[in-house]
């Protein structure tokens, strides 16, 4: 009788476990620039500078140290999930 006892009560627990509910999640990822990398044409790539015409050769925001950081928030609940991304 004892053993039934504990094994419905092990059932009751486990389907608990499994109701819906919120997840918050905290993710960093970090970047880091591999000045080994070449292109096509054998150039280094162009690692942490940018490319764009206004600014071509600057340092890219973040990446002083030769690698950058995103920080993410997400949430999932029962009825959708939100993502929440910062960068420098």
């Amino acid at each position: 009788m004892l053993s039934t006892l504990l094994i419905l009560f092990a059932i009751i627990d486990d389907l608990q476990a499994f109701k819906p509910g919120n997840v918050r999640m905290h993710m960093s990822t970090r970047s880091i620039c591999n000045p080994d990398v070449k292109d096509v044409h054998n150039n280094p790539a162009p690692c942490g500078k940018s490319m764009a015409m206004e600014t071509y050769g600057l340092t890219l925001p973040g990446m002083e140290d030769g690698s950058v950081t995103i920080r993410e928030d997400m949430i999932v609940a029962k009825d959708g999930l939100v993502r929440v991304k910062a960068m420098p």
